[in-house]
């Protein structure tokens, strides 16, 4: 079951990526709150920066934006992804530039294609909650082994429970009390349409899945709209570690 959902997530992606890609075209409002709350004092020479699930990269001009404002930081980014078909809008995206601090990797969660301590931070955004109960303590070791000692780790997942999501955790109830978490929840443009698997993280959940793992957390706030919010009035779960 929980094999098939990841097949299912992935194949998911790559049925939506050209309409998908197509709604992240500019930076997130949560992006300059997690900068803010995550970036040290002090950096190495060079930074490298991996975007876990990256999508179409759109981090990665966020990112050029605030260490060019804040201190003209020299960083690398390397983003990974499982969907082919998201690498590809990413590519169509950014070829064109030649940007030389610019990678993208094909790569999963769960067997992340680099050594271990290869990234000073790692970013993870909105896509933790895609992983079924049974691979997130795996999930969790890979990203802990990729980080560098010291190195940080910037989170997000869905809030799902805000009433938006009531009819999805209802079904969910009565196709399977025990798996009240595990969600479905609707992606339609025009004639493309799939229902994507979502877990249904609580804080304190989130926050101990991390720290089973070795990580200590340094911040844990919750968001709406670039700000930081009350959790019954939150969008996202947000969690700053540092390995």
């Amino acid at each position: 079951m929980s094999q098939t959902l990841l097949q299912k997530v992935q194949s998911d992606y790559n049925k939506i990526a050209k309409s998908f890609s197509d709604t992240r075209k500019y930076p997130w409002k949560d992006f300059e709150l997690l900068f803010k709350n995550s970036q040290p004092i002090t950096h190495s020479s060079q930074l490298k920066i991996l975007d876990l699930a990256c999508g179409n990269g759109r981090l990665y001009n966020f990112l050029n934006s605030q260490f060019a404002v804040h201190d003209s930081q020299n960083f690398k980014y390397i983003g990974v992804d499982n969907s082919t078909e998201l690498l590809k809008q990413a590519n169509i995206q950014y070829s064109k530039f030649k940007i030389k601090n610019l990678e993208f990797v094909f790569g999963d969660i769960l067997r992340i294609p680099f050594p271990d301590n290869s990234f000073d931070q790692i970013w993870c955004i909105a896509a933790f909650h895609h992983l079924p109960k049974k691979f997130q303590g795996k999930g969790t070791k890979e990203i802990y082994r990729v980080l560098k000692k010291n190195g940080i780790l910037v989170l997000t997942v869905w809030n799902l429970w805000q009433f938006k999501y009531l009819k999805q955790i209802v079904k969910a109830f009565f196709k399977n009390p025990l798996r009240i978490k595990n969600l479905f929840i609707s992606w339609r443009r025009g004639e493309t349409f799939v229902d994507r698997f979502y877990y249904a993280f609580t804080s304190n959940e989130l926050k101990k899945t991390f720290t089973k793992s070795g990580f200590r957390i340094e911040k844990f706030f919750t968001s709406k709209n670039g700000q930081i919010v009350p959790w019954y009035k939150s969008f996202n779960l947000c969690l700053i570690g540092r390995k």
